[in-house]
């Protein structure tokens, strides 16, 4: 049998065709040599922001050492696992908006774009950029799912971005998401019929693997044997991965139609573990309403209604206490994601451990400042999750900025691009700057 010449030997590895049809059951690790969970990344939009004053922590001695604002205390559970980066402006608002939309649908285009928006935003929301190139590392069987409740993608309201007139429709029915999402999946966890199945068709792409890399093994040299012999390693550990995967990985039951939007945001969130445990995809965004509300809260709340009377009132304690109320509603909708999440074990922690989740909003209400309804400093972006990879969590980070909002002061700010520029260096794309408002360049201090 002839012996394959180096050149050969690489160009087996990568054409591969067992190996290519196992790609889609490989976590991304696995393929670039390591044996850790996949890095997953989640990013949630709510409008209208939160009321500063009992959102933001109370800082202690240190960033480690907060106490979390009064109308986030249900977090207290997942306390070390939150970020709080304190004293971002959306950078574009409120001096240099480019069309004429408000500074709610313009702030939305910007939220997680950084760019421009001319109809809609003129550049992709940053977690799009992760997904291209995570996808093109390691291909899922889908690239980004985007659900929602009662979401929309008008010039208005998208904030979810491909590219430079792109908004992204979310689906905002958890049973067409269901079903497009699991429909080949064990739905029963106690089906040990259908997973034996599952299991012994991706065994069976591994010992085919396996074969062509042994076929191989004699006929290279030592050298190149010793780069096969990581390579039947990983396979070996891939197939406890595929055992684990299979533990964690049977589709949640099928969605009810209807219910409250709180039933349906658990719903959706639901699915979102489940896909994010079966490998479907790294990357996923929620869009819970849009700009301007759109999300039931309480019977005869109107969301957006009572962040626009906290100016109109200048701070009726009435008013205030139930934009609290609405604050407090949305705490403990992130405190059942981080729960559904924490729950799921992967190889080196939880998939909360593996998953970083960024919420942000179009506009907040201030108070430190001045009280409105349109406001774009402080604004609440925070972020939990994804210790494995990408930052360390358990932090309030008090950010250097001016004491005013002026149109000079508001250049002094550290713009919203910086955290988008921080995620994605982690995400390993290398890049300094991201979308095409900020005029400067680098990362979040603290990140």
């Amino acid at each position: 049998m002839p012996r394959l010449s180096r050149r050969q030997f690489a160009g087996l590895l990568g054409s591969s065709a067992a190996a290519t049809a196992l790609l889609p059951f490989v976590p991304r690790t696995s393929r670039a040599g390591g044996t850790g969970s996949p890095r997953r990344v989640l990013v949630i939009f709510t409008g209208l922001g939160y009321l500063e004053n009992t959102f933001w922590p109370t800082p202690g001695t240190s960033e480690t050492d907060f106490t979390l604002g009064q109308t986030q205390a249900a977090l207290e559970p997942f306390r070390d696992r939150l970020i709080y980066p304190d004293g971002m402006t959306l950078y574009g608002g409120p001096y240099y908006f480019p069309d004429d939309d408000n500074e709610h649908g313009t702030g939305a285009a910007m939220t997680f774009t950084a760019s421009l928006k001319a109809g809609y935003a003129t550049g992709p929301s940053f977690e799009q950029v992760i997904a291209d190139h995570w996808n093109s590392l390691s291909p899922r069987p889908f690239r980004h799912i985007g659900l929602g409740v009662n979401g929309s993608a008008g010039q208005h309201t998208a904030c979810f971005h491909a590219g430079d007139q792109q908004p992204i429709t979310p689906q905002n029915n958890p049973a067409a998401a269901f079903d497009s999402l699991f429909a080949a999946l064990p739905t029963d966890p106690g089906d040990t019929a259908a997973i034996a199945r599952l299991r012994a068709q991706r065994q069976s792409v591994i010992d085919v693997v396996r074969g062509e890399l042994q076929t191989v093994q004699t006929r290279i040299g030592t050298q190149e044997n010793q780069i096969l012999e990581q390579h039947l390693e990983h396979l070996r550990s891939l197939e406890q991965r595929v055992v684990e995967f299979e533990s964690a990985c049977t589709a949640p039951d099928a969605p009810m139609e209807g219910g409250s939007d709180a039933a349906k945001i658990e719903t959706q969130m639901d699915l979102i573990a489940s896909a994010f445990a079966c490998d479907l995809t790294q990357v996923m965004t929620l869009q819970l309403g849009h700009c301007d509300g759109a999300i039931t809260m309480f019977d005869g709340v109107n969301a957006h209604d009572n962040s626009h009377a906290v100016g109109d009132t200048q701070g009726d304690p009435a008013v205030l206490a139930e934009h609290q109320d609405i604050d407090a509603w949305w705490a403990d909708r992130w405190l059942y994601l981080l729960n559904r999440l924490d729950a799921i074990q992967e190889v080196d922690g939880s998939l909360l451990d593996n998953t970083l989740i960024v919420w942000g909003s179009d506009t907040t209400t201030g108070q430190s400042i001045s009280l409105g309804p349109h406001r774009h400093w402080r604004m609440p972006y925070f972020m939990a999750g994804g210790r494995n990879w990408a930052f360390p969590t358990g932090r309030y980070l008090q950010l250097d900025h001016p004491n005013a909002v002026d149109n000079g002061a508001f250049e002094e700010w550290p713009s919203h691009s910086r955290m988008f520029v921080s995620i994605l260096q982690r995400a390993g794309i290398d890049v300094d700057t991201f979308g095409n408002m900020d005029p400067g360049s680098g990362t979040l201090p603290g990140l």
